[in-house]
C-alpha cells in the first residue's frame, strides 16, 4: 500500500533553492511584497553560476542589495552549502540587515555579549550577520592560520556587503601605524636614518627633526629587506596592552618582506604590497564568496587584495537595465554662484520643513557649521536610532561626520542630500601615491 501521507511529508521537507521560490515561500512584511525586476535578474544570473567560488554583484544604491545577499545565503543553506555568513562594515549596518531579514522572514543571528559562536549558524539554521572586522583580525573567533588554540570555522557561503569599502577595511587590518611618540617609530627611524638621508638629504633631515610635517619618504626596498630580521624581532616584543599590535601582528609577522615602509614627521606606516589574505582560512577556503557593491572604481584591486578569480572581476553580475535608479537632480551650487558657500546653504536649508535633509561632512569640525543652523549630529552610539527616526518621520535635519559608506536612507528618509567636502587620501601610502603618480586614476 502506498503511504501518500509520507510522500506529502517528504515533499514538504524539500526546501527550495531557487531564490525567487525562497522569496515567495517566506512570511514577509508588506514592504517586501515582491522582488524588483533587477533583483530577479541578478539572482537568476547568480543561481546559474552559483558554483563558482567568486561572484561580484553590482547594483546601484537603493537597488536592494541586502535582499539579494540574504536570498543568496538562504539558497546556499537550503542547498547544503553552509554555514552562511553576511559581513557588514559596522554595527549600525548589522542592525539594518537584521531588520531587513526580519521583515523578509529570513532567520538571522548575530553575536551576543558572550562572543560565543551562535549554534544556529553552525547548524545551518540561520545566517550569521556580523562585522568585517570580526572575521578579519588576529584574534578572530573564526580562527586564523597557525593558531592551534581554535580550529578555523568552515564557511559554505559568505557575502561581503559594500566590497569597495571592505577593501579599505582589509588594508587597515593588515597595516601598522606608529605615531612619532612611540618606541617603534623611534627605533625604525634610527634603523633607516642612513637609507633615508642617502635618498633625500634635506627632506629626510627635516622629517627626522620634525620640521617638515607634510613630506613623505619610502624606505628603499633593498634597505628594508636587509633589515627585515631585526625589524621582525623588535616588533614581536610588543606590549600586550598595545591592542593594535595584538589584533594585527599574528596576521602580519610572516609577510613583512612584502611590505612598504613609509615615513613622515608624524608617523610611520607599514603597508602590504598585497594582502596576506590566506591567513584568514574561513575567508580563503569559503566554498562560495559573493562581493556586493554599488561602486567598484578599481575592480582589479580585488584580485590583488582579496584574491578573487580574475574572470569573476571581468564579468560581474549586473542588472540588464537601470530601473533601480530613481529620478534625482544633482547640483553643484558653488559652480553656479560663487556666493553659495556652505554657510549660505546651511542657513537656507535650515528653513525648509516637511521632509528630511542629511548633510555629509568630512570631520566634526565641519559639522559645527551645520549644527549652528539647527542640524543634529548623532554620536556613534545613537546613529542607529537616528537612522530609524529618519525612516519613520519627516522634518529632520541631520549632519553625519565622515560617514560615506553603507548609510541606507531610501525614499522619504532623505529627500535632500548635501555632500559638504570629500574625504582626502588617508594613509601615508595613499598620499605618497598621489605625489608619485599625480596623473594616475
Amino acid at each position: 500500500m502506498i503511504d501518500f501521507g509520507k510522500l506529502l511529508d517528504d515533499q514538504d521537507d524539500e526546501k527550495p533553492i531557487f531564490p525567487k521560490e525562497i522569496f515567495e515561500s517566506l512570511v514577509r512584511n508588506e514592504q517586501f511584497s515582491y522582488l524588483r525586476g533587477d533583483q530577479e535578474r541578478v539572482l537568476e544570473k547568480w543561481f546559474n553560476q552559483r558554483e563558482l567560488k567568486d561572484n561580484i554583484i553590482k547594483m546601484n544604491t537603493g537597488g536592494g542589495k541586502t535582499t539579494v545577499g540574504l536570498l543568496q545565503l538562504q539558497s546556499s543553506i537550503n542547498e547544503g552549502v553552509g554555514p552562511a555568513l553576511y559581513l557588514c562594515l559596522d554595527n549600525q549596518l548589522i542592525e539594518q540587515v537584521l531588520d531587513d531579514a526580519k521583515s523578509l522572514g529570513i532567520n538571522c543571528v548575530t553575536f551576543d555579549e558572550s562572543n560565543e559562536m551562535p549554534i544556529e549558524f553552525l547548524n545551518n539554521e540561520a545566517i550569521l550577520v556580523t562585522t568585517f572586522q570580526k572575521l578579519f583580525n588576529a584574534r578572530s573567533v573564526f580562527g586564523i592560520l597557525g593558531d592551534a588554540s581554535k580550529p578555523a570555522i568552515s564557511i559554505g557561503c559568505l557575502v561581503i556587503d559594500d566590497a569597495h569599502a571592505a577593501l579599505n577595511k582589509a588594508r587597515e587590518v593588515f597595516s601598522l601605524k606608529f605615531n612619532s611618540s612611540s618606541k617603534q617609530y623611534k627605533y625604525l627611524i634610527e634603523m633607516f636614518k642612513g637609507s633615508l638621508i642617502s635618498q633625500s638629504l634635506g627632506t629626510a633631515t627635516d622629517i627626522i627633526d620634525g620640521r617638515d610635517r607634510y613630506s613623505i619618504l619610502m624606505v628603499p626596498y633593498w634597505s628594508w629587506i636587509e633589515q627585515i630580521e631585526s625589524v621582525t624581532k623588535f616588533l614581536s616584543g610588543y606590549d600586550e596592552s598595545d591592542l593594535d599590535m595584538k589584533f594585527k601582528w599574528p596576521l602580519i609577522r610572516d609577510s613583512l618582506d612584502q611590505y612598504f615602509m613609509l615615513v613622515s614627521a608624524s608617523s610611520i606606516e607599514l603597508i602590504p604590497k598585497c594582502l596576506p589574505i590566506h591567513k584568514i582560512p574561513s575567508y580563503a577556503k569559503a566554498e562560495r564568496r559573493i562581493f556586493m557593491s554599488a561602486t567598484l572604481n578599481d575592480d582589479f584591486s580585488l584580485i590583488k587584495d582579496f584574491d578573487i578569480d580574475k574572470n569573476s572581476v571581468k564579468k560581474p553580475l549586473e542588472p540588464d537595465t537601470f530601473s533601480d535608479v530613481g529620478e534625482k537632480i544633482i547640483l553643484s551650487p558653488y559652480n553656479i554662484d560663487r556666493s553659495l558657500n556652505s554657510s549660505v546653504l546651511a542657513n537656507a536649508l535650515s528653513k525648509l520643513e516637511g521632509f528630511n535633509i542629511v548633510t555629509l561632512v568630512t570631520s566634526n569640525y565641519r559639522a559645527e557649521l551645520w549644527k549652528k543652523h539647527g542640524f543634529f549630529q548623532p554620536s556613534p552610539s545613537n546613529i542607529i536610532d537616528t537612522i530609524r527616526t529618519l525612516k519613520g518621520s519627516n522634518g529632520n535635519h541631520v549632519v553625519l561626520s565622515n560617514r560615506y559608506d553603507g548609510i541606507d536612507l531610501p525614499d522619504s528618509a532623505c529627500r535632500i542630500l548635501i555632500i559638504d567636502g570629500l574625504p582626502s587620501a588617508g594613509s601615508l601610502f595613499e598620499q605618497f601615491s598621489l605625489f608619485a603618480r599625480p596623473s594616475s586614476k
